[in-house]
């Protein structure tokens, strides 16, 4: 069992091989694991030897995942930002729209064996129940280690970051076409169907034919996974923490920054956690003890009233 034989088979030499990082958070879930015997907790061993990966969930975060796993968003941003810790989540929006943690992990490297070792865990957490959906950033080794691990799933390109990265990446297009931004941001938002977005983008191409683009054609060819006209018929969560899949996860915004060191981590980790549920009672209050304001004489809108929580009924 994975969060049960750290410290009984591996000999001190080992551990005293990792990074202090990795040690400060092994030691944290081997003791909140003897506190509770539903904190999962794992750590990646490579031909005997630990790589400095780890991953945890706590057994409100598992339980979380059992309500809302079906839209999963894995935000590696402090890791790809050079965090001096190199945080990786999983996350999801609960039945307030509010962020939601399922777990968590520390990644010292960004290969596809890695990723597969951490969704293979993640799963193992989480009673093999794999999400129907899973938002990520455009990067070849974490598509490639989902597919294998997520067969079922449907995967999603965090369109924040690529059209930040088309910023970048076609700068020079965007001096030598004064209009190519706004057609390209048109090209991808405001197509209503597919034949439409692929006559758009025909002609987008055909205006910049003569400067060649490789990534364009690369963001192209993964288009299923990116381009909204394309994902409709998947349920992908909250929008609001779909777009922030490529900054800080909104759970420990305030909390957890680049200069957060892994002394102070694991007392940021828990105050944001102590705030996020201190919200979702709130709400949960709030829903259960006071009705929201009925605008019309209409019997959906009193039901909606009644079945919805409030901020899902503020939606509707």
């Amino acid at each position: 069992v994975p969060h049960t034989s750290i410290a009984q088979v591996v000999p001190q030499y080992v551990l005293d091989g990792i990074g202090n990082v990795t040690r400060v958070i092994l030691d944290y879930v081997k003791r909140m694991q003897a506190e509770d015997p539903a904190f999962f907790y794992a750590m990646q061993f490579v031909e005997g030897r630990p790589v400095g990966n780890v991953f945890w969930a706590d057994a409100r975060a598992r339980t979380a995942y059992k309500d809302f796993g079906d839209a999963v968003v894995l935000d590696d941003y402090c890791k790809r930002s050079k965090h001096e810790l190199p945080l990786v989540t999983f996350t999801g929006v609960n039945h307030h729209c509010q962020p939601v943690l399922f777990g968590c992990a520390i990644m010292a490297h960004n290969n596809e064996a890695s990723f597969v070792w951490l969704f293979e865990t993640f799963l193992l957490a989480m009673s093999g129940q794999q999400p129907t959906s899973l938002t990520m950033e455009h990067d070849n080794a974490l598509k490639s280690a989902a597919l294998k691990v997520f067969p079922l799933t449907r995967l999603q390109f965090c369109k924040w970051h690529i059209m930040n990265e088309a910023q970048d990446k076609l700068s020079y297009l965007l001096d030598a076409f004064p209009s190519f931004r706004e057609d390209f941001i048109n090209c991808i938002n405001m197509s209503e169907t597919i034949n439409e977005f692929e006559a758009n983008w025909k002609a987008l191409i055909s205006k910049v034919s003569s400067q060649k683009s490789e990534w364009l054609d690369l963001v192209y060819n993964c288009r299923h996974q990116w381009v909204p006209v394309y994902l409709r018929d998947t349920f992908f969560g909250d929008v609001s923490l779909k777009l922030q899949c490529s900054c800080r996860s909104s759970l420990f915004e305030g909390y957890i920054s680049a200069k957060t060191d892994s002394q102070s981590f694991i007392q940021q980790y828990e105050k944001a956690l102590d705030c996020c549920y201190e919200k979702e009672v709130k709400e949960e209050f709030e829903t259960k003890y006071s009705l929201p304001d009925i605008k019309t004489s209409s019997p959906i809108e009193k039901q909606g009233a009644e079945l919805y929580t409030r901020s899902m009924f503020l939606k509707f």
